[in-house]
């Protein structure tokens, strides 16, 4: 999942006209849902609870990211969802290594 999400960020950063942005968003919304899904029933064992937990809210977040940019709440997801997007991204990266400390 880290290496798809990656990807709808480099594609999503590299949209320069409203196409390539809708292309973009659409695949990122739907990596979130598929992830969601494989999430909901593949649940955590204790170790990686927070982890789980902070991917479950990221794919959430950036799904809200997407249905606002749709809506053409620009404003909203410039302001509030990527900074949003960010704080959990950047928790999520560091606890793929705290997760693989405590879990091995």
């Amino acid at each position: 999942e880290h290496a798809t999400q990656v990807a709808d960020t480099q594609a999503w950063n590299d949209a320069s006209n409203p196409s390539t942005t809708y292309a973009a968003a659409t695949r990122a919304k739907a990596d979130d849902q598929a992830d969601l899904a494989w999430l909901e029933a593949n649940p955590p064992t204790d170790c990686y609870s927070v982890l789980y937990n902070d991917l479950v809210l990221y794919d959430n977040q950036d799904i809200k990211t997407m249905n606002d940019w749709f809506a053409g709440r620009y404003a909203t997801v410039n302001d509030v969802d990527l900074p949003a997007l960010n704080v959990i991204w950047h928790r999520v990266d560091s606890e793929l290594t705290d997760a693989e400390g405590v879990c091995s």
